[in-house]
């Protein structure tokens, strides 16, 4: 006894669907279920494909700008140089000066920290000479001396002759201090084959140099040198050591440039003023390690970078940074977060656009639906069971579609959104259900209509009472959403609410106009009839009366 009780109680509690109804409402509702789920399956093929196609062209975005920056984008660090003021007032030569530069762009390498070193090339350290005049009485030609250094030396290089710059013969046991007047320091450097050709030069010629200063500069060549690798990002630092570059420094002008070696950088050092010689280390941006997501902390970074520089009067040999990148990228996310925005707006109200549909086309099946409902529930079934069985429909039909949305999403996009996805599926397995059991619990209540005239006033008002509220709700949202625009502003990666204002203030607009209609179409009706002139259906062809029967009295 105890056990047919609990299972009477069981049954009670728990939805039983009659399944030849759901099979035979199913097959008689074919074409409208087919409708809805294809609603449900483009629009979650949208809302599942957009929002990654969206990642993939933000990142793709900031790629292409930080490419497009070119040499602007690269992150420079400039430090000074030891002092080399010698004992007697000259200068002295410092023989591990290489040492020096790679020790300085270890340093700064460190500096960089974990995530901007990620997203950044290995560093070139580059030392660079003034710009001089080349005085061989030809068309106006400029020369620069240039020392490349990365993590595994100089750049890759083939001599054709002599051989790689070499210092200056002294005795190493001594240490050689230059004289304050002291006649110009000799120097090496070697010449590309395309700079020795524009030059008119060979292996063991004098390059005839002059400063700003008209100070003569002994510069010899060492050899001529063919590289290994055209493409290497080292030779980018400096075109002019590769070929001439017209118009580097003024217009008429070619520069031409000599590439110092380890064992000619001391010597370079001596044959310019203290500090004319400049060293930088330099770091490319590595565009495939960008993405959208991280340029924001890469800003971030490069600006702290800079705020914590060295005074450029200081000479304590701090670090002074120097960068674009930040702009690079501060340029590239507002673009990238302007088109995300307008994509965000665009899909929300295709999002609402897409729910009111199903909760339109949900009401129209349930009314087609009207009669058999009524009649289920006059045979006995209950509104659990009815609500199971329209559920089971209703859920297998949108989780079928959304799936095939999704599989063609995933088909499209590197990756599937799910964020957008949930309000068209609760709206596409939700709303039959929730107005198919209102439907038969309405058809089957014992409620009559009342017989007084203040009671049927209380029913009619109490529905307008409802109506308003779902409208007033609506309107409160819309102006939620329209100051949360305000305040905030538009951003894709906050809150959904300003977002969705422009879709949410037009659903409040045309619940606006369909409670302003009415009045509108009374006062237009009530002015027509108060009117003496034609209204315009009036001027329609009118039907003439047959005439009138004449009675003969």
């Amino acid at each position: 006894m105890r056990g047919t009780a609990l299972r009477r109680a069981v049954r009670r509690l728990v939805p039983a669907p009659h399944w030849p109804s759901v099979r035979g409402r199913a097959r008689a509702d074919a074409g409208p279920l087919l409708l809805a789920a294809t609603i449900v399956a483009v629009v979650t093929l949208l809302a599942g494909a957009v929002p990654p196609l969206l990642g993939a062209t933000a990142d793709d975005a900031v790629q292409d700008a930080v490419h497009r920056a070119g040499g602007d984008a690269d992150v420079l660090v400039r430090t000074d140089w030891e002092p080399d003021d010698g004992p007697t007032g000259g200068r002295v030569r410092m023989p591990h000066l290489a040492e020096d530069v790679d020790t300085f762009r270890d340093r700064a390498s460190d500096a960089l920290g974990p995530d901007l070193g990620a997203a950044l090339q290995r560093p070139v350290a580059v030392v660079t000479s003034p710009v001089l005049n080349v005085t061989d009485g030809g068309v106006l030609r400029t020369f620069q001396l240039t020392y490349l250094a990365g993590d595994a030396g100089g750049p890759g290089v083939t001599w054709i002759t002599g051989g790689p710059p070499g210092s200056t013969p002294i005795d190493p046991d001594r240490s050689v201090e230059l004289p304050f007047n002291a006649p110009p320091w000799p120097v090496q450097v070697g010449l590309s084959e395309a700079d020795a050709a524009a030059l008119g030069l060979r292996t063991g010629d004098h390059i005839q140099l002059k400063d700003t200063q008209q100070q003569v500069k002994d510069v010899r060549v060492s050899g001529v040198f063919r590289a290994a690798d055209d493409a290497d990002p080292v030779w980018r630092l400096a075109p002019a050591l590769l070929r001439p570059v017209p118009g580097a420094d003024g217009a008429g002008t070619m520069r031409t440039a000599g590439l110092l070696s380890r064992e000619s950088l001391s010597d370079a050092r001596l044959a310019f003023d203290a500090e004319q010689l400049q060293q930088t280390v330099r770091f490319a941006p590595q565009p495939d390690a960008l993405s959208w997501a991280t340029a924001a902390g890469l800003g971030r970074t490069v600006v702290e970078l800079k705020a914590t520089s060295g005074s450029s009067g200081a000479a304590d040999g701090s670090l002074r940074w120097e960068s674009q990148l930040d702009a690079v990228l501060h340029d590239a996310l507002t673009q990238v977060d302007a088109a995300s925005t307008q994509a965000s707006v665009l899909l929300a109200g295709i999002l609402l656009g897409t729910v009111l549909v199903l909760l339109l086309a949900a009401d129209l099946l349930v009314r087609r639906r009207a009669a058999a409902l009524t009649a289920a529930r006059q045979r006995g079934a209950g509104l659990p069971d009815i609500g199971a069985e329209l559920l089971l429909e209703a859920a297998a039909v949108a989780l079928l579609a959304a799936a095939a949305g999704l599989a063609a999403a995933r088909a499209l996009a590197p990756g599937v959104s799910w964020s957008w996805i949930v309000p068209v599926l609760v709206a596409a397995a939700a709303a039959g259900p929730a107005l198919g059991v209102l439907t038969a619990a309405r058809a089957t209540r014992n409620r009559r209509r009342p017989a007084n005239r203040a009671a049927r006033r209380w029913a009619r008002d109490t529905g307008r009472l409802r109506r308003a509220a779902l409208e007033t709700a609506v309107l409160i949202a819309a102006a939620a959403a329209f100051t949360a625009l305000h305040q905030r502003g538009l951003a894709p990666a906050g809150s959904a609410l300003p977002v969705s204002a422009p879709a949410v203030g037009a659903l409040a607009a045309a619940l606006v106009l369909l409670r302003l209609f009415p009045a509108g179409a009374r006062l237009a009706l009530r002015r027509a009839l108060r009117s003496r002139r034609p209204w315009p259906s009036s001027a329609l062809p009118r039907r003439p009366r047959p005439p009138a029967a004449h009675c003969r009295c």
